[in-house]
């Protein structure tokens, strides 16, 4: 075995991991795949499986769910304690929440960089960790896969792609470093680092899994897979009603005893006695539509049940079932692992630039309401308060709910502020603080 060879998670999830990314990235994705996911029908030429590519239409709805459910829990940004945030602390969160709804199996390194004498934090995809192991203590072993541009050999004005890996060890008990450079005999270790936190050598390999379960290198289901298998089929349900349209879409005759020569449109064609004409049309018992909807229906359901926490009905025993296939997780699970994920890598992060670490926590939304305050809401409110049915601090907590006060400001500094401008008075335009 060499430093590229492939955990057996990986190798049996690899495959179910490429057809998400192609379903949530798009028709072109899908379509370049050809006949991996639109099979050929019988009897089909080259040209006639192009035409019948073409006319298929694949609808995202798997990207758009993806998109959807990130776009919620960014709705807010994170809420970083203990440390400052990084400048790519968005960027970071898109990428981990993307990875874990795609193919829950991401990963985070933090890692130095000796260039910019700063420590960096590095957002994996499940593609590029292809090896782990667990001991007693933790993750003991992991290889990350990346790529470098090199010269081309042949052409000095080329560069081409070369695989390069980037294996991760204790040994010892001290973390450990090791790249591996491709050779003309395989891949070449390079020489070993010892990175060092504040002039110490680390006991722990500073990498963290990112899944639904949180830092777990265990694989799992990805809770966008049902969606996608349900996408899929819909877009060969689609290929294959698109390719009845053409077929009978057009107006074809048809004929019986007429033989070979040019039919009369508008005339009065000669037919044999026992001979007959028509149009070719599409039967409406074919059942492609109603499928197409039917699927559809479903995966409106599973999007549901993903960004809400429960589906907004469910249309029949079929649909249930789909709802509560495999493993499953709603957005907030998704939000609380995120949380976890990334409270555990700014922890590592705040001690590498010499902070503490133990006050480090990230916290992610899962308040997704984003219906607008009303006037109507804030004049009963109000009317409330004023009444007494209503005390201040749960005033304040529906406006605060509805992101009327900046992030983080409580209902003492309203209270404070209130008291100040009442500490104000305006005279003829001007301003007279602290009047007494």
């Amino acid at each position: 075995m060499g430093i590229d060879f492939k955990h057996p998670d990986y190798t049996a999830n690899i495959t179910a991991w490429e057809r998400n990314r192609d379903a949530v990235s798009g028709q072109d994705a899908v379509k370049d795949k050809r006949t991996m996911y639109l099979p050929k029908l019988g009897g089909q030429t080259p040209d006639q499986y192009d035409a019948y590519l073409q006319r298929a239409n694949y609808i995202n709805f798997s990207g758009r769910t993806e998109q959807a459910g990130v776009g919620q829990i960014l709705r807010k940004p994170p809420v970083v304690n203990g440390v400052d945030k990084p400048e790519n602390i968005h960027y970071l969160s898109k990428m981990v929440l993307s990875e874990i709804m795609t193919t829950n199996h991401g990963g985070v390194l933090v890692d130095y960089n000796d260039a910019k004498d700063e420590p960096e934090i590095i957002a994996y995809k499940a593609e590029e960790i292809i090896n782990w192991r667990m001991g007693e203590s933790g993750l003991e072993f992991v290889v990350l896969m990346g790529s470098v541009l090199v010269p081309d050999k042949v052409d000095k004005f080329k560069t081409k792609r070369e695989i390069v890996y980037l294996e991760l060890f204790i040994e010892e008990g001290i973390y450990r470093q090791r790249t591996w450079m491709q050779g003309k005999d395989g891949y070449i270790p390079q020489d070993e680092i010892i990175p060092l936190m504040q002039g110490q050598s680390l006991d722990y390999i500073p990498f963290t899994f990112a899944t639904t379960y949180g830092d777990d290198p265990c694989v799992r289901k990805p809770v966008i897979t049902d969606i996608v298998n349900l996408n899929l089929s819909h877009y060969r349900n689609n290929a294959d009603y698109e390719n009845m349209l053409h077929w009978t879409g057009a107006k074809t005759i048809v004929t019986k005893g007429w033989g070979d020569k040019p039919f009369p449109v508008g005339g009065n064609p000669d037919i044999d006695k026992d001979g007959d004409a028509f149009f070719l049309e599409a039967s409406s018992d074919s059942g492609l539509k109603d499928e197409l909807r039917h699927k559809e229906e479903n995966m409106a359901v599973l999007g549901s049940a993903l960004l809400s926490g429960s589906g907004r009905y469910v249309a029949s025993a079929e649909t249930a079932r789909v709802t509560s296939a495999g493993e499953f997780a709603t957005l907030a699970d998704i939000s609380n692992a995120a949380s976890d994920i990334m409270t555990t890598v700014m922890q590592i992060y705040a001690a590498w630039i010499g902070e503490g670490s133990d006050d480090v926590t990230v916290k992610y939304n899962t308040d997704f309401e984003t219906d607008k305050l009303t006037s109507q809401d804030l004049i009963a409110w109000m009317g409330a308060v004023q009444a007494g049915m209503m005390s201040y601090e749960t005033y304040y907590y529906n406006l605060q709910r509805s992101d009327v006060y900046p992030e983080g400001w409580t209902a003492e500094d309203e209270q404070a502020a209130i008291d100040k401008a009442e500490e104000t008075v305006i005279v003829d335009n001007g301003l007279i603080n602290d009047m007494e």
